[in-house]
């Protein structure tokens, strides 16, 4: 007896509500369209983040990779010039051997072969590392390699030219080392600063890889919060607009 008076009730003021009118079909298509703008907006928005991400994994990673070449190449030539430096201090030591032990035929033999062995892969070792500077663009290093390269052909021919014969050792022994007594020094400390001057080269280069990394990575870091700033401002003023479209309120 109670629920069916307050059904009716019910049912009376319900009739009495002003009727709201459906959205016309211009309306429907217009709410349509922002619905589809706002879709296609955030799939481009999406599209264009994930872009710029992999451009920045991909250009870190390029980066990374040229400084990582470009330090195996220097560490390379790095050793072509401690191997310079080594195969000349055999060659200084090959001949003081052929001055010590050059009295027997066998003996002069074997240090006269080491001299020229040694002097060969001096001068190897010297060309390679020339190449290194003049393909990196170190025109500093190589211009100072070059001038190594002839003061260690002034050493050999020096060399050669005080060269005494195996039966005549004792005799000119004196002589001969006389003759090219501290030839070798200056270019075995030009050697020495050869190597240090690359040292430091390659610290440069480091210093400066890292540099243009951090750099980089800022740069493509405010790109992608710069992008995804202006993706999230245009997604809200689409929302926006079409929240307070009229077929929304009906």
């Amino acid at each position: 007896g109670f629920i069916w008076p307050c059904y009716k009730s019910a049912t009376e003021r319900f009739r009495r509500l002003p009727s709201t009118p459906m959205p016309s079909i211009y309306e429907r298509n217009r709410l349509r369209r922002s619905l589809i703008q706002l879709a296609s907006v955030l799939v481009l928005m999406l599209l264009a983040c994930g872009l710029i991400s992999l451009f920045s994994l991909w250009s870190m990673q390029r980066l990374y990779a040229q400084a990582q070449a470009r330090q195996e190449s220097l560490l390379a030539a790095v050793n072509d010039a401690r191997s310079a430096q080594v195969a000349f201090k055999i060659e200084v030591q090959s001949w003081k051997n052929l001055l010590l032990r050059g009295d027997v035929e066998v003996d002069y033999a074997a240090a006269l072969g080491d001299l020229k062995r040694a002097e060969t892969a001096t001068t190897s070792h010297l060309k390679a590392t020339a190449d290194w500077a003049t393909s990196a663009g170190n025109s500093a290093v190589a211009e100072d390699i070059t001038r190594l390269l002839a003061e260690h052909a002034t050493v050999g021919r020096a060399y050669r030219d005080a060269l005494p014969v195996s039966g005549q050792m004792a005799r000119l022994r004196n002589v001969a080392d006389t003759a090219v007594r501290g030839v070798d020094r200056p270019l075995n400390e030009a050697l020495d600063r050869l190597v240090e001057n690359m040292l430091e080269v390659n610290r440069a280069n480091r210093e400066q890889a890292e540099r243009s990394s951090r750099q980089r990575f800022d740069l493509l870091s405010h790109l992608i919060w710069l992008s995804l700033g202006a993706s999230l401002a245009l997604v809200s003023l689409l929302l926006w607009r079409t929240l307070r479209d009229p077929a929304l309120r009906r």
